[in-house]
């Protein structure tokens, strides 16, 4: 493995995380080189005249409803080649962690879902996690599509406020793609909106795990196999 510095042909490549920070994504498989002359630690490293902009992101909230009301126990975002951008544990109301072994089945959760101990116990609440997760995609200066299975619900507020965003529910659009007819409490006639297993089943798309992370994977491999 050669030292990255000390070739030239090397000098302009940037790790993913560089990469990332500058709104751009990495399209080749990269090179590992030694970061310095000493050789003790190593990067993949990205040509960045090979990347592409950072323009859309997938997110998903896993939750579940209980007594205590709806509550999201992780936040996963990915870009639009399926990297992910954000993975965090999100810490239930004091209510329900209170409540027989609720806390217990929710560090099992996420121990099963590869989180560490460190991450569980300083994870933040929901309100906590959707500003740092705001804070991270504003950074993107390409980002313009914010997609999800129900934009509403998985997209913190402050980016659906934001105009300079386009919001695409993939809800929206499968309920056209199915069009089982609907019909509301008033009359109002629609499409049926369909829970996400079934857009899962459609496009043949299976999960890798049950983490937010993976689901927004699944979310981003349906949307490039819808109609446009």
């Amino acid at each position: 493995m050669k030292v990255k510095n000390a070739h030239e042909e090397y000098r302009d490549l940037l790790t993913r995380k560089q990469l990332v920070s500058q709104g751009l994504i990495p399209t080749d498989k990269g090179i590992e080189l030694w970061t310095n002359q000493y050789c003790e630690h190593s990067a993949i490293y990205y040509d960045p005249a090979k990347a592409i902009k950072l323009e859309s992101v997938y997110f998903w909230k896993n939750s579940f409803s209980d007594d205590y009301g709806l509550n999201v126990v992780e936040v996963g975002v990915v870009d639009q080649l399926g990297n992910e951008l954000f993975s965090k544990v999100v810490k239930p109301c004091r209510g329900y962690l209170s409540e027989g072994s609720n806390a217990d089945l929710w560090l099992k959760i996420e121990k099963d879902h590869s989180f560490s101990m460190a991450d569980i116990i300083c994870a933040d609440n929901r309100v906590a996690v959707d500003r740092q997760l705001a804070s991270v995609i504003k950074k993107q200066k390409y980002v313009k599509n914010l997609i999800s299975y129900n934009v509403g619900f998985n997209v913190p507020n402050v980016l659906l406020a934001n105009q300079a965003y386009k919001q695409i529910d993939m809800m929206e659009l499968f309920a056209n793609i199915i069009k089982e007819p609907y019909e509301d409490y008033y009359g109002e006639k629609s499409y049926k909106w369909q829970k996400l297993s079934k857009c899962l089943e459609y496009y043949d798309v299976k999960l890798n795990s049950y983490r937010a992370v993976d689901y927004a994977r699944a979310l981003q491999k349906c949307y490039e196999k819808m109609p446009k």
